[in-house]
């Protein structure tokens, strides 16, 4: 049941453009956290949470085949706010830059395991290329570039005396690596109201370092 469409490549130039024209759009406001649960809701996107979800089927969340509703995880959606958030920016991503595949899928399956099973074997590379483009997306819309660059330069001079003391005090430089990347990615995760991880990511993207330390 996956032959016959395609998930065109998007460069990550391109998923820029799309995100950024989305947020204009859906937050002309610009500031952070960015609302995403509202977003999603005022674009007409009803969020169901379902029990069980991840246990069952070993997802956060996924997108109706009319692209009208995200199911998410009920216990994430209650209990884990950034991964909550997260991922209606990631199924946001899903309807707004795979809508060619929802419209080619949509009246195959009856039931809602079925649709979910569908889109869990959905064969490499194409699912691979759908979750990359995805994830890309939702940092980029939780995560502005504008305001990363300005929470950046914030900390930074914390981080960077962080660092002169954990030197001081017989840290190595890996481990003065390491140190500098977990306060740099705790630090800037409050703001924007995501995972470690997430900000991580969009710092490598954007080429962002810790005081001369590389990309993580």
């Amino acid at each position: 049941m996956t032959s016959g469409f395609d998930i065109p490549w998007l460069s990550e130039s391109a998923i820029r453009k799309r995100a950024a024209a989305f947020l204009a759009e859906a937050h002309p406001a610009g500031d952070i956290p960015v609302p995403i649960e509202s977003i999603v809701e005022r674009a007409g996107v009803d969020i169901v949470p379902i029990p069980g979800l991840h246990t069952n089927y070993d997802v956060d969340g996924f997108t109706s085949g009319d692209g009208q509703t995200i199911y998410v995880d009920a216990r994430v959606s209650e209990e884990v706010e950034t991964r909550y958030r997260f991922t209606l920016a990631h199924e946001m991503g899903h309807i707004i830059l795979h809508q060619s595949l929802l419209n080619q899928t949509r009246t195959q399956f009856s039931s809602l395991a079925a649709w979910v099973e569908f889109l869990r074997h959905i064969p490499e590379p194409l699912r691979g290329r759908a979750e990359w483009q995805a994830y890309a997306f939702a940092g980029l819309i939780l995560v502005p570039t504008n305001y990363l660059i300005a929470e950046h330069s914030n900390v930074l001079p914390q981080i960077k005396e962080l660092l002169t003391q954990a030197v001081a005090q017989g840290a190595s430089i890996a481990e003065a690596k390491g140190f500098a990347w977990d306060e740099l990615a705790a630090r800037l995760a409050g703001p924007f109201l995501v995972s470690r991880d997430v900000v991580l990511k969009r710092l490598q993207s954007e080429g962002l370092t810790a005081d001369g330390f590389g990309t993580p």
